[in-house]
Order: C-alpha cells, then sequence, then structure tokens
C-alpha cells in the first residue's frame, strides 16, 4: 500500500502506487497511497496514486490518498464501468519528495461510466490553499465521460490565481459533455 511505484521501470508510461488494468470484480479497501512520485523521464500525465483503466465490477472504498505527484491521486479511465469510488479522504499535498502536487483529486476519464454507470460518491477532496501549480487543479474532473452520478462529494479548492476547480467537467474528442443534475 502506497510509497512504491507501479512498475515504473518496465512501464515507461508512468508512475503509481497501485494500478490495475482489465480487471472484472476487483475492490480496494482502506489502504494509503502516499508521496508517488514521477520519476524522472516519466510523464506527470501518467501518474499518481492509483489508477484504473478498463475495469468493471470496481470498488475503491475508504481509502486515503495523500500527496502523490501526476496527473490525479485517484484516476479512474478508459471504458471502466459498474464502478463505485466511495468514502475517500483525498488530499492534495504537494508530494514530500518532488514537491509536485497532482492536478486532480479524483479523474474519471475517456467514456468511462456509459450505460451501466459509475459512481462518485461521498468522497472528502482538499486542496491546501497558497498552492502553486502550472495549469489548473481541479478536486473532481470528469473529462470525456457519460453516465456518472456525483453525490454527497465535500470538495474544498480555496480561490488562488491560478484557476482551480471544485467539479470540472469538460467534453473532449472521445465525446460530448457529461451531464449532470
Amino acid at each position: 500500500n502506497g510509497s512504491t511505484p507501479y512498475d515504473a521501470t518496465s512501464n515507461p508510461t508512468g508512475d503509481f502506487g497501485f494500478r490495475a488494468a482489465s480487471v472484472d470484480g476487483l475492490t480496494v479497501q482502506g489502504s494509503r497511497f502516499i508521496d508517488n512520485v514521477t520519476t524522472v523521464g516519466l510523464s506527470t500525465g501518467y501518474s499518481g496514486g492509483a489508477k484504473f483503466n478498463t475495469d468493471t465490477n470496481l470498488i475503491v472504498d475508504n481509502n486515503s490518498f495523500v500527496g502523490n505527484a501526476g496527473g490525479a491521486q485517484l484516476w479512474v479511465d478508459i471504458d471502466s464501468h459498474d464502478f463505485r469510488v466511495s468514502n475517500n479522504t483525498v488530499m492534495m499535498q504537494p508530494n514530500s519528495v518532488s514537491s509536485l502536487l497532482a492536478q486532480e483529486g479524483i479523474r474519471v476519464e475517456v467514456s468511462c461510466g456509459g450505460a451501466s454507470g459509475g459512481f462518485v460518491q461521498d468522497n472528502g477532496v482538499s486542496v491546501p490553499a497558497n498552492t502553486a501549480t502550472p495549469g489548473y487543479v481541479a478536486g473532481i474532473d470528469l473529462y470525456d465521460s457519460s453516465g456518472i452520478s456525483l453525490l454527497r462529494n465535500t470538495v474544498v479548492v480555496p480561490h488562488v490565481s491560478t484557476p482551480n476547480f471544485g467539479i470540472r467537467m469538460f467534453g473532449g474528442t472521445h465525446g460530448g459533455q457529461p451531464f449532470h443534475d
């Protein structure tokens, strides 16, 4: 749990505390993912605390994500569906080794959700004040996804000169703008 990057040597696309791809029926519960850094030469966009892609029947519940650098603290990606991300604590503190900050607390991306849906609920996401980071910071980021339900999340994002978003929804080249009410 945490601290050890996922296969950073043989996987040149990223550096995660935990990564699962093409898995059906996975529960990640009660774990801590802390201070996973971006290794020199790896893209900051493909690193962070934990990443799940093309996974189904996924439960990510009651975990702690703190100080991970890269794309996201917690990332659900690439056609994942039937997932529940709930009761997680996400603190976007700068990484203690690299001083870098993940750009998103929770990111759901690239056609996730779909007809079977996905739930992001009852999570606590906080961004520290006076955080200097390039680009933007989003507590919860829905990019190019559909059928996602956001329920009872607490997101604290301070106002700073760099654009920050509590919840950011952005349609992309893979599909339309996500819908929420």
